[in-house]
């Protein structure tokens, strides 16, 4: 609403007018009539809800449409062209593009209208583009994307009338168009299994089929997905005529045999004997020679069926034991310890020889002749091939024997089964010791023991295990290792506390008698180990002083520090004061304040005190007025007085205890003058009593200075150079000593502020009191030290005489007041070498010029020693426990000298044996030791083991020889007698196996007679060492009946064992078609034949003088003439108009260049090809003339 308020006095007039964005005409005195355009403007019910928001409809790629700007929320997103679609109210339009329709970039428009075919586009969403296709007319189904068909196919099938000629036949059969896009060729296809098919017209013998070959409920492969039954089987199929259903049979394949024929369908039951027949798993390969009869053993075949190959064996008659292998020769013989009647000239005396001697019989290999063992019987040990064995017993066994050992815990040992007495009872690890024929006395090293060793290697610092009691538990201790010593009491069975008392031990870091030769004591303040290099050196009393790793240069002490000076000041109530501690009856006593010494007194005794008042009071100084104390004794107080200073006159005498009144003459007795001098603290002074204005400030004493006429005076004090209460007086004269006074100002601030200092080459400076005098001797004298490469050090510089000359590290050494004799204890820099090694260092020669001698020492026991290094510790155990081993008739050797264990008993040849730390149980092995012959190693020779499994020192002549693999045998005392397999050679059997043969080794105890066979159905004959030469042609069984089936002829090009599934089926040249196929029929239709070839086709291009060509064999009517060259033309199914220009074209009786030659130009006025010679050249003009077919 609006109201012009600016004419109050016109009423009615006021208007309403339409808010934005809603606008319209205002209206006086009643609402406007107020629209707005949702899509333009931003609202709370239009397209746009703020400024910052994109328009919903733009959004999606369409417009915004308002169709009533009088009406809220009835804007429209609308679909923009090409796309359609329904206008959406308040929300985004639902568009579709159908570019079969619409005209755009990607649209079809009238491409397949064009062709006569119809466009489709099945996906019209706007994102789908490039959709749409083109179809041809019905009956054709055929179409193309973005684009036409290029040609319309027709299923001539699908026409009842033809379709009816194969479907109506019997039996029924398949009608097939072979090629859509041309008419006339159909064809009716036999329905399977049967094959055969005919051009436009039933096939004939629809009812035939091979059963071996085809699929059917009645062929061998019904389709149940096994395939054919006897190919299943591993058997062949033959169907004797295809005419008659369920006439096919399996047969079995060679060598096996049987047959079965006939439904219901069933695999023929196939027998094969190998011990009966020749085949190449048989026991005659086909050499005509049973390898088992030819060995006089008996063949007996395991299972005849024909699937079970290669398990027939040889056996060995009887009464003779066999090993047989299959398809192999067996091993024949009998377990000699045995009885064996009736077998001539095979000794049966096993059993006997070892039954007569009380002992056992054992024939490990029944195959080898003369190897039975004679075995002992327990408790008795021993055996021995072919012959008794000399039986031992082991004394241990012994009930009584064994019980003495184990009722004390040990073990009991016979050492030498073949003598009696010997045995032992031996401690039981880690213990050691042993007892012959009675218990051992055990001892133990508990150190030994890791985890009790590790107690002490572990502490810190390391430690040393020590066992002093062997025969008794618990009492082992951790020793420190030196330097260190252990605390007593500390160490057993744990950790000892180690201290290192530098002053004591022996280490790079130690004392080593430094003190002691200074006259001086040693002291460690710090004995833990880790605490180094803190040890120092003390002075014999009354000294304190002390100086770390190293003697003290000069010991003094402070007089006042004994009875003497301080007593002696003490009594006197004075202090006690030292100035040089090196100088004896120099002290000094000083007066309590405020009293001072009378110069001359207090040195070396009591000194003489006073007080003068007048260096405490200023009363008099302040009424310019000097003190005076005419009593300075110190019981005297409060007796000074202020005198007039002249020319002042005191009036009644000098002021007790306070000013004096003093009278001035001349222009000094004025007030005020007089009081310009008193103010500044000094007198007033008229040096002429009758001149006026010559009157002057003066100075009081001690100060000086006068000033300028009629006012106060600049005035001075030097308090080194008068005599005052805060004046040095005699302090720096009597300390020889200069005094300056730097601040010669008479205020408060400015008094006592001078300074003793003392005199070159001294330093040194005091304020108000003496200065402490220091001298650096080194300044003076240091020539001395540098001359011999030595440092020079003045320890106390208020002290003379003192200086020094110090070796330069790592040489020790010193001398006061001259060059010192420097000595070198080369431990304390490469000591640390040693000890990081647990050993000391020692140096024998301090000289500095003897270097490179320290050496490192090893703790004991060990007693070795390196110059310049670490030395090689140990300790021959042997020394220690040795006992243990020569009472075992053994050695004792230490292999570990370098530490702790690693010592053994050894036994003596010819027996050998060795045992850590006690005795060893020592053994005979005959395979390397000679007792009474050869070695058994020597015995069993190349190709076989020795091995002595009894190797007692009584188990003699009991070693076995046994073949090295792949061979087998073995043999007691003697060489063995070897069989091998050779096809048990990966070597050799893989040469058969990889040529799909097996390997076959006639004998077992011969070298290089294996052969390779071939397997079935593969013949050959077989080879020594190498493969045979195996044919198997596949043509003779299944791909000759499968290729004979369908008409063809069966080729195996490679009849190879190795070479197989590659025969082919080669159609046959009466069919008169060319092709093969591996393994199964070949497609033998004959090649379709030119139109060219049609006599009535050929004669009409050959009677124009043409040529007939057919580029596509497959479609009919597209036979072309073609004209001869050089003229050119083609005509579709006629004789084509040929075109001959003789003035371009090359020929016979053609223009050539012979116009051009000439600058002249050629003419052809007929260029058929029957016109010929009548080209003509032409001149250019201006000239002319004209020859017909030649130059003009």
């Amino acid at each position: 609403c609006h109201d012009d308020v600016s004419k109050p006095d016109e009423m009615g007039n006021w208007v309403c007018q339409c808010i934005a964005p809603f606008h319209g005409m205002d209206e006086v005195g009643g609402v406007a009539q107020c629209s707005i355009n949702e899509c333009d403007e931003v609202c709370a019910s239009c397209e746009k809800l703020s400024d910052d928001e994109e328009p919903l409809c733009e959004h999606h790629g369409q417009a915004c449409h308002d169709p009533d700007e009088g009406t809220l929320s009835d804007w429209q997103c609308v679909c923009m062209a090409p796309l359609t679609g329904e206008a959406a109210t308040t929300a985004v339009a639902e568009c579709m593009l159908d570019e079969c329709e619409a005209t755009c970039g990607t649209c079809a428009m009238d491409v397949c209208s064009g062709a006569g075919q119809t466009c489709e586009d099945a996906d019209q969403r706007p994102e789908h583009v490039n959709g749409w296709v083109c179809k041809c007319p019905a009956p054709s189904t055929n179409t193309h994307a973005r684009g036409p068909v290029e040609r319309c196919a027709t299923d001539e099938c699908e026409d009842d009338a033809v379709g009816s000629v194969c479907r109506d036949s019997t039996p029924p059969q398949v009608c097939v168009d072979v090629d859509p896009m041309a008419l006339g060729n159909w064809e009716c296809h036999c329905a399977p299994p049967a094959a055969g098919l005919q051009a436009g017209a039933p096939a004939a013998q629809c009812d035939e089929w091979d059963e071996c070959v085809a699929i059917c409920p009645t062929c061998a492969d019904t389709g149940n997905g096994d395939g054919s039954v006897c190919t299943a089987a591993g058997q062949a199929c033959a169907d004797p005529d295809p005419a008659v259903h369920g006439d096919w049979a399996c047969e079995c394949m060679h060598p096996a045999t049987g047959a079965q024929q006939g439904a219901p369908v069933a695999p023929a039951q196939c027998l094969l004997d190998e011990c009966r027949v020749a085949c190449n798993t048989c026991a005659d390969t086909g050499s005509g020679v049973n390898l088992c009869e030819a060995e006089e053993q008996v063949c007996v075949e395991g299972e005849t069926h024909a699937g079970a190959t290669g398990d027939w064996v040889c056996q060995c008659p009887a009464p003779l034991d066999f090993v047989s292998a299959r398809a192999a020769l067996a091993t024949c013989g009998f377990d000699e310890c045995e009885e064996v009647a009736g077998l001539p000239g095979v000794p049966s005396v096993g059993g006997r020889v070892c039954a007569d001697a009380g002992q056992d019989c054992h024939d490990a290999s029944p195959g080898t002749l003369g190897d039975f063992t004679c075995e002992c019987r327990a408790p008795e040990h021993g055996a021995h091939a072919g012959a008794p064995a000399t039986c031992t017993v082991n004394e241990c066994d012994v009930s009584d024997n064994r019980k003495t050992c184990t009722d004390e815990g040990q073990e009991c040992r016979d050492p030498d089964v073949a003598t009696d007495g010997d045995w032992q009872c031996v401690c039981v690890a880690p213990a050691r010791g042993n007892g012959h024929a009675r218990p051992a006395v055990c001892e133990t090293n508990e150190c030994e023991d890791g985890s009790v060793g590790a107690v002490c290697a572990g502490a810190a610092p390391p430690q040393l295990c020590v066992d002093d009691g062997l025969q008794t538990d618990g009492d082992w201790v951790c020793a420190c290792a030196p330097p260190t010593t252990a605390v007593n009491g500390t160490g057993v069975n744990g950790p000892a506390t180690c201290l290192l008392d530098e002053c004591e031990a022996v280490c790079g870091t130690c004392e080593g008698d430094a003190c002691t030769a200074a006259g001086q004591t040693c002291e460690d303040p710090a004995t833990d180990f880790h605490s180094t290099g803190d040890w120092v050196c003390k002075c014999a009393p009354p000294s304190p002083d002390t100086s770390v790793q190293g003697p003290v240069l000069r010991c003094g002490h402070s007089e006042c520090d004994d009875a003497g000076g301080d007593a002696v000041c003490a009594g006197e109530g004075q202090t006690c004061y030292d100035g040089d501690r090196h100088v004896v009856g120099d002290y000094e006593c000083q007066c309590p304040p405020p009293t001072t010494a009378v110069e001359g007194t207090g040195t070396g005794g009591p000194a003489t005190c006073e007080r003068d008042e007048c260096k405490e009071v200023t009363a008099c100084r302040a009424a310019g007025q000097r003190c005076v104390d005419p009593n300075k004794a110190p019981e005297s107080v409060g007796d000074w007085e202020c005198a007039c200073v002249f020319p002042a006159v005191a009036v009644g005498g000098n002021g007790m205890g306070a000013p004096a009144e003093c009278s001035m003459k001349g222009e000094c007795a004025h007030a005020v003058n007089s009081e310009v001098c008193t103010a500044a603290g000094q007198t007033c002074v008229d040096p002429d009593i009758e001149a006026d204005g010559d009157w002057m400030c003066q100075c009081m004493r001690p100060a000086a200075g006068d000033s300028t006429q009629g006012a106060a005076a600049e005035c001075l004090i030097d308090e080194c150079a008068v005599d005052c209460a805060t004046c040095a007086g005699s302090a720096c004269r009597a300390r020889e000593q200069a005094c300056v006074d730097e601040d010669q100002g008479v205020s408060p601030a400015s008094l006592g502020n001078w300074q003793c200092r003392c005199v070159a080459p001294a330093t040194g400076v005091a304020v108000g009191e003496p200065a402490r005098c220091t001298v650096d001797e080194c300044d003076l004298y240091g020539s001395t030290c540098a001359a011999m490469n030595q440092r020079c050090v003045d320890d106390d510089l208020a002290a003379d005489g003192d200086w020094a000359c110090v070796c330069p590290p790592p040489a020790t050494g010193a001398q006061t007041g001259g060059a010192a004799a420097c000595t070198v204890d080369e431990c304390v820099t490469d000591g640390g070498v040693c000890e990081a090694a647990g050993q000391a260092c020692h140096d024998p020669d301090h000289a500095a010029a003897s270097t490179g001698d320290w050496e490192c020492r090893c703790p004991p026991p060990s007693t070795q020693a390196a110059v310049g290094g670490v030395a090689t510790c140990s300790v021959d155990e042997c020394t220690l426990y040795g006992a243990a081993c020569t009472a075992a008739e053994q050695t004792c050797v230490d292999e570990n000298p370098m530490g702790d264990g690693g010592w053994y008993c050894v036994c003596h040849a010819p027996v050998v044996g060795r045992e850590e730390g006690g005795p060893a149980d020592c053994a005979l092995d005959e395979c390397t030791e000679a007792v009474g012959g050869a070695p058994g190693a020597d015995v069993c020779g190349a190709g076989q083991t020795c091995e002595d499994g009894r190797q007692g020192a009584g188990d003699r002549g009991d070693f076995v020889c046994t073949c090295e693999a792949p061979a087998t045998g073995s043999a007691v005392g003697e060489r063995a007698r070897c069989t091998h397999d050779e096809c048990s050679d990966p070597a050799a059997a893989e040469v058969c196996t990889e040529q799909e043969q097996e390997c076959i080794d006639h004998d077992w105890t011969s070298a290089g007679d294996w052969q390779c066979r071939c397997l079935a159905p593969a013949e050959g004959v077989p080879a020594t060492g190498m493969p045979a030469t195996c044919l198997e042609d596949e043509c003779a069984g299944t791909g000759r009946a499968v290729c004979e089936a369908a008409g063809q002829v069966c080729e195996d090009a490679y009849p190879t064992q190795g070479s197989r599934d590659d025969w082919t089926c080669v159609c046959s040249v009466q069919s008169g078609a060319t092709g093969s196929a591996v393994m199964m029929p070949a497609d033998c239709t004959p090649p379709p034949s030119s139109e060219c070839r049609v006599p009535a086709i050929e004669a009409v291009c050959i009677g124009a003088e043409q040529v007939c060509v057919d580029r596509d064999l497959t479609v009919t009517g597209d036979w072309e003439c073609h004209c001869l060259e050089p003229a050119a033309g083609t005509a579709l199914m006629g004789p084509a108009r040929c075109v001959l220009d003789e003035c371009t074209e090359q020929c016979a009786g053609c223009a050539g260049a012979t116009c051009s030659s000439e600058g002249q130009a050629c003419e052809d006025p007929d260029v058929s090809a029957a016109s010929r010679g009548d080209w003509t050249c032409v001149c250019a003009p201006p000239a002319s003339g004209i020859e017909v077919a030649h130059q003009a």
